[in-house]
């Protein structure tokens, strides 16, 4: 992405959760599935960067990671999670209970769309 890693470029990171599936394996490495929740308001976060490693896809790691971060939010008080899902992932969250917030639109050279989820 063109960034260095210097304390100015990770300072708006501090607030941010980060949350991974990590295993002991020599053939694939420690993280399998990441992403990161970037605080809005005291009711609303972003999801970003959600990854799954290619070789664990389709396996449920990215629906395990993503109820284990719901139910952690819950119990943060948080009632509505929104994110820009790239159009080829957006059944997965619409499984997930993602609903379209926004017409289709280009980030990164990449198609997306605005997706929000309101926590029970």
């Amino acid at each position: 992405m063109g960034l260095s890693i210097w304390e100015e470029n990770l300072e708006s990171e501090i607030h941010q959760g980060h949350f991974g599936i990590l295993q002991s394996s020599e053939k694939l490495g420690p993280l399998l599935a990441c992403v990161v929740i970037v605080p809005k308001t005291q009711e609303q976060v972003k999801l970003r960067q959600m990854a799954v490693l290619p070789e664990v896809q389709y396996q449920g790691l990215g629906t395990f990671l993503i109820r284990e971060v719901e139910d952690y939010l819950r119990q943060h008080h948080i009632k509505i999670i929104n994110l820009a899902a790239r159009v080829s992932a957006l059944r997965f969250y619409q499984k997930l209970g993602y609903q379209p917030i926004s017409s289709e639109f280009i980030e990164v050279g990449i198609p997306h769309q605005t997706l929000e989820k309101r926590l029970n």
